[in-house]
């Protein structure tokens, strides 16, 4: 893995190349995005895509490309010290993060001395000290900035590359009305049409479930598809 210090621009060994100019559709249009694992949506129009990103020192690494609409706002890094299977409340460990932090701390002074790649990155032992999630690392640049970090409220620990005050700008926009989604992959089909039977039965709140859980679409969206249907042809 690379992380272009004149640009932001991420180079993973896979081959997939991000860029701070990459849009969401085109991301759509990657065949990268057939490996997504998650969707992660927030309030229309923000989207997070979930995707493997290849080991570094023999450790599964994973990505989080933050959309708000077509633009990227910021690309999320993190190793997984927990091992196979999904990480919940009950594995957590405060030391196995502090782990992830110091692995994420040496990983990017390594990134950004001569190596510049993470190709020959090795770390025989990582420290367990809780006292590193209090404290994040912080490297600016003239586009953007990557920051290592703990966040408290989601118990993560991350790598965060973030593209100029696209956030900020994003947050202090005026919202956006939600957009009726034109889905049309069939996959979505008979779960649509077990959707409209109890929109038509009266329950509306079992269409707008059916919904989401067929498509992953957010709640507003879902919201908005299903008042679709209920209008008068």
């Amino acid at each position: 893995m690379e992380i272009d210090q004149q640009d932001g621009t991420i180079r993973l060994a896979s081959g997939l190349v991000i860029t701070a100019s990459l849009t969401q559709e085109a991301f759509q249009a990657d065949p990268a995005s057939r490996t997504v694992t998650r969707l992660d949506r927030g309030a229309p129009p923000w989207i997070t895509y979930r995707l493997p990103g290849g080991t570094i020192d023999g450790r599964a690494i994973s990505l989080g490309l933050c959309f708000n609409a077509q633009v990227l706002v910021s690309v999320d890094i993190n190793v997984n010290l927990y091992g196979p299977g999904p990480k919940t409340w009950d594995s957590y460990s405060d030391k196995i993060e502090a782990a992830a932090k110091d692995f994420h701390d040496r990983l990017l002074q390594h990134l950004f001395s001569k190596h510049e790649t993470s190709d020959t990155f090795h770390v025989a032992q990582l420290s367990d000290d809780v006292a590193l999630l209090e404290h994040s690392t912080d490297w600016p640049f003239a586009w953007g900035a990557v920051s290592s970090y703990h966040d408290p409220r989601s118990q993560g620990t991350k790598i965060t590359v973030s593209y100029g005050n696209r956030l900020a700008d994003a947050v202090a926009a005026p919202p956006r009305p939600a957009a009726v989604p034109s889905v049309t992959d069939e996959r979505f089909a008979s779960g649509f049409e077990a959707a409209k039977l109890e929109l038509a039965r009266g329950n509306r709140t079992g269409a707008i479930r059916l919904v989401r859980e067929t498509s992953g679409m957010g709640l507003e969206q879902a919201k908005a598809l299903v008042a679709s249907w209920e209008k008068p042809l």
